[in-house]
C-alpha cells in the first residue's frame, strides 16, 4: 500500500530522484527504481501519528473496560489515533467495524473475537492493504499477531490455587464444587485445567460440577451444593462473578467459613473488595492485568506497523491474588 507523502521536502527529494533515475539508469531499470524508492518511503516510525484500532467483545465487562483505558492511555501518551468501537457482543457489529477501518486506512486493528470465522474475510482484506491485525484474549489464526490468554493454563493454575489451600489448612483432604462454563469455548478449556489440577491430588474429591451461564445460576447451583453435600470444604468458580455469587450464598445460609475456600479468576473491584473482609472465605483470584495488557497491545501494533512481524502468538502472565490476611504470595 502506498501511502501519500506528508513534507514538501520529501516530494523535492523525489522529484530529485527520478531526475538521477532518468539520467544515470538505464531505461529497462528505472521502474524497478523507482518502485524500490517508492517502497521505503511508505515506511512508519514509532513518533509517526499511528492510527490504531481496538475491538473488546464489549464495553460491560469490568475487564475490557480496563484494557481499553490502558490501551488508550498508551496512545495518548504516544499521541497515536485510539479508534475504539464497542460490538456489544455481536458478530456483525465487529464486522462492520473492521470494514469502517479498512475504509478509515488505520494503521493496525485489534480485537478480543467474537466470532473467528466471520471475521476471516475481514483480516485477509485488512492484511492486504498493509494493516495489521491482533488478537487479544482470543486468537484470531489469521492474525499478523495475537496477544491471547492460555484458558487451559489458567485453569490448571486455579485448581493449584485451591489445593494449595486444602494442603495447608485441610490436612490435604478436602471435598470440591465447581463452577463452571462450558458453553463458551474459552471458559470450557479453563474449566478442563481446573479438572486436570485436581485430579493430581488424591486426598482430593470433586463431588458436584455444574456447567452455568449466569450469577443466578451459579448462586442456585450453589445452593443445590450446600444443600446436598453439607460437608463441602471448597467451591472453584470460573471467575470472580460467578464466585462472588456463592459468596453470598455463604453469607446468607451462615455458613462456618474459617476454613472454607472459595476461588474465582478475574481480579475484579467486587472480588478484591471481599477478599479484603476479614471473615470471608473467599481466598483467591487471578490477576489478568487489564490495563497493563492493553497497554501492552497498543505497543505491539506500533512496533508491528513499524518493524512488521511475522505471525506470532504472545500469552498473558496471570498473577495470583491472595486474601490479605493469608500472608502469602
Amino acid at each position: 500500500m502506498i501511502r501519500k507523502f506528508r513534507t514538501a521536502a520529501l516530494l523535492t527529494a523525489l522529484v530529485l530522484v527520478c531526475g538521477l533515475l532518468v539520467s544515470c539508469v538505464p531505461e529497462g531499470q528505472r521502474m524497478d527504481a523507482l518502485s524500490e524508492f517508492l517502497a521505503e518511503d511508505d515506511s512508519k516510525a514509532l513518533d509517526d501519528h499511528l492510527k490504531l484500532a481496538w475491538s473488546p467483545k464489549n464495553l460491560d465487562e469490568e475487564y475490557f473496560v480496563k484494557v481499553t483505558a490502558g490501551f488508550e492511555a498508551y496512545c495518548e501518551e504516544n499521541e497515536y489515533y485510539a479508534l475504539v468501537a464497542n460490538p456489544s457482543v455481536s458478530s456483525e457489529e465487529q464486522y462492520s467495524e473492521f470494514e469502517n477501518w479498512v475504509a478509515m486506512d488505520v494503521d493496525a486493528i485489534a480485537a478480543a473475537p467474537i466470532d473467528t470465522a466471520r471475521l476471516t474475510d475481514m483480516v485477509s482484506t485488512a492484511r492486504q492493504s498493509g494493516i495489521i491485525v491482533s488478537g487479544f484474549y482470543s486468537k484470531i489464526p489469521s492474525a499478523d499477531i495475537n496477544f491471547t490468554l492460555d484458558q487451559y493454563d489458567l485453569g490448571f493454575q486455579m485448581g493449584q490455587n485451591a489445593l494449595r489451600w486444602i494442603d495447608e489448612k485441610l490436612g490435604g483432604k478436602g471435598k470440591v464444587v465447581l463452577v463452571l462454563n462450558d458453553t463458551d469455548g474459552g471458559l470450557k478449556s479453563r474449566g478442563s485445567g481446573i479438572k486436570d489440577a485436581l485430579k493430581q491430588h488424591s486426598g482430593v474429591i470433586t463431588v458436584y460440577s455444574k456447567s452455568v451461564d449466569s450469577v443466578p445460576d451459579a448462586k442456585s447451583a450453589a445452593v443445590f451444593a450446600f444443600d446436598t453435600y453439607p460437608d463441602i470444604d471448597a467451591v472453584i468458580c470460573i471467575n470472580d462473578e460467578f464466585a462472588v455469587g456463592v459468596l453470598e450464598v455463604t453469607y446468607d445460609i451462615e455458613l462456618e467459613a474459617e476454613n472454607f475456600y472459595i476461588g474465582g479468576a478475574g481480579y475484579t473491584e467486587d472480588a478484591v473488595q471481599e477478599m479484603n473482609v476479614k471473615a470471608s472465605p473467599f481466598r483467591s483470584t487471578v490477576n489478568l492485568s487489564p490495563e497493563q495488557n492493553g497497554r501492552l497491545l497498543a505497543s505491539m501494533m506500533a512496533e508491528a506497523v513499524v518493524n512488521g512481524v511475522g505471525q506470532e502468538t504472545m500469552f498473558f502472565t496471570p498473577i495470583n491474588y491472595w486474601q490479605n490476611t493469608l500472608g502469602w504470595e
